[in-house]
């Protein structure tokens, strides 16, 4: 038995800055500043998995049975039925 699962992972960040920024001190001089910014990241991240079940336990006897035997098995049974 073979089991596929895909998982896709999305982030999408906006950072925006902005300073404004004005002084100015006793003798006269002034200083200006003005930043504005802005910054997007989009990240996508796909994983797959795929899982194969080659065997399976008996609950009857605890033991190890193949997938072979369990269809084999399930096949007798429901002939018998």
């Amino acid at each position: 038995m073979t089991t596929e699962e895909t998982t896709v992972e999305e982030e999408t960040t906006l950072v925006k800055v902005a300073v404004d920024e004005e002084t100015s001190d006793v003798r006269g001089g002034q200083s200006n500043q003005s930043v504005d910014a802005e910054q997007l990241t989009h990240m996508s991240h796909e994983e797959s998995s795929r899982f194969v079940i080659k065997s399976v336990i008996d609950p009857r006897t605890g033991d190890e049975i193949s997938m072979d035997q369990v269809y084999t098995s399930t096949f007798s049974f429901v002939q018998r039925l």
